[in-house]
């Protein structure tokens, strides 16, 4: 019999009786064969022949052919969402639906900022094996470099140039000092922002400092670390038309320690710290308060 290599099992019942003849092996009676040859005819598929005689002479072994064709065809076809068979060896090294996104430098660091300050992400995420197979390539084409050193000294080096873009805006104008404390489990931080009128924005509200009390929440404590926040913005006495504060005692009698604080202006200390920014310092100033009643609801 011909090789069961063969793609159809009609091989199976014919043999190879010269270069270019298949022979018949199909038994018609006890001791007999078919023995019917067919010669390869150029441009014509021996296969279709073979099965054509088959199907016209023995139709038992033709549907026995034609099942067992069936069967090896599901093993070795895999069935598209289309609906169309494909051999396995075509699918895996057919070509995978690719596209083209545009990213830039300035993008990706961007979206790694905003992965990091806004959705508290931790910067050993971006070496890891995920991060790494979407957009890793993309970084090293970038130069971008996604060690938590290197993630932290971007979110340094940005967090400065903001700060230093917002000292600029605020210098000379009149500002009005908002803040407020809040303590939970121990904890004590205090908030502090400020509003201001910029030609382009118009009124403009701006976070300056998100403070750990760390010690006793009174207004002692609460009154230096406004002054030193002040400082550490270049914002003069001058400056500051009034606090906005709720009624509570504790931001009531800060405002009136900032009234009765030295009214000497801050020096300049040459000192950095580690985001290059000058050194907190001391600034005060005589002010007046304007409370926003509290709501218990």
């Amino acid at each position: 019999m011909a090789s069961s290599s063969k793609q159809s099992a009609a091989y199976d019942y014919f043999a190879e009786s010269g270069e270019d003849t298949y022979r018949c092996l199909v038994s018609i009676s006890k001791d007999k064969v078919c023995a019917k040859e067919f010669k390869k005819s150029k441009g014509t598929s021996v296969v279709s022949n073979l099965k054509r005689h088959l199907k016209r002479a023995h139709v038992d072994v033709s549907k026995e052919v034609e099942d067992l064709d069936k069967a090896s065809s599901k093993k070795r076809n895999v069935l598209t969402p289309e609906g169309t068979s494909r051999r396995i060896t075509e699918f895996f090294s057919s070509n995978v639906t690719k596209t083209t996104v545009t990213v830039t430098k300035n993008d990706m660091q961007r979206g790694i900022l905003k992965m990091v300050c806004y959705d508290g992400v931790p910067s050993t995420f971006f070496r890891g094996e995920g991060f790494q197979t979407l957009l890793g390539q993309a970084a090293k084409s970038l130069n971008i470099a996604l060690g938590r050193d290197a993630i932290r000294e971007l979110v340094i080096n940005v967090a400065t140039e903001e700060r230093r873009k917002l000292m600029k805006s605020m210098q000379g104008k009149l500002l009005f000092l908002k803040f407020d404390g809040v303590s939970r489990l121990r904890s004590h931080f205090l908030g502090i922002s400020v509003q201001y009128w910029e030609e382009e924005e118009g009124i403009v509200n701006r976070t300056l400092s998100l403070e750990n009390a760390e010690a006793k929440f009174d207004a002692e404590n609460t009154k230096d670390i406004i002054l030193n926040t002040l400082g550490s913005f270049e914002i003069n006495k001058s400056q500051i038309l009034g606090c906005v504060v709720d009624n509570a005692s504790t931001m009531t009698k800060t405002v009136t320690l900032l009234n009765d604080s030295d009214p000497t202006a801050f020096e300049k200390d040459p000192e950095l710290d580690e985001t290059g920014m000058k050194k907190r310092r001391r600034v005060s100033f005589n002010l007046h308060y304007q409370t926003v009643p509290r709501y218990t609801i």
